[in-house]
């Protein structure tokens, strides 16, 4: 929505769920549970910007937030019925989206 400002209270909740997977990849990270992901191109405002999120890579975090939203959107896809009559097996969807977005940050197994 053009001009749309979320309101400052929200902000702080609305993250908890991204930083919680933030968490998970920079826990791997330091563990060396991190393999090589799919490669990213990051233009250097960007990769500014991802460098003030975190310690992490910039490169990482652009994996783990393309993934994070990408799995939010296949949610959100669900639960208002954009796969009704088209998917049938949502479980079988979800996991094999989460194992392809894992696969694409590079978490490994």
């Amino acid at each position: 929505m053009p001009g749309y400002q979320a309101p400052e209270t929200t902000i702080g909740p609305a993250s908890r769920v991204t930083f919680a997977l933030l968490g998970i990849v920079d826990d791997a990270w330091r563990s060396d549970g991190i393999i090589d992901g799919a490669p990213i191109t990051l233009s250097a405002p960007l990769e500014a910007d991802l460098a003030r999120a975190t310690e992490l890579p910039a490169e990482l975090v652009a994996r783990t937030v393309a993934a994070w939203t990408q799995l939010f959107g296949l949610v959100s896809f669900e639960l208002f019925g954009q796969t009704k009559n088209v998917i049938y097996a949502h479980e079988d969807l979800m996991r094999s989206t989460a194992e392809a977005m894992a696969s694409f940050i590079g978490l490994a197994g």
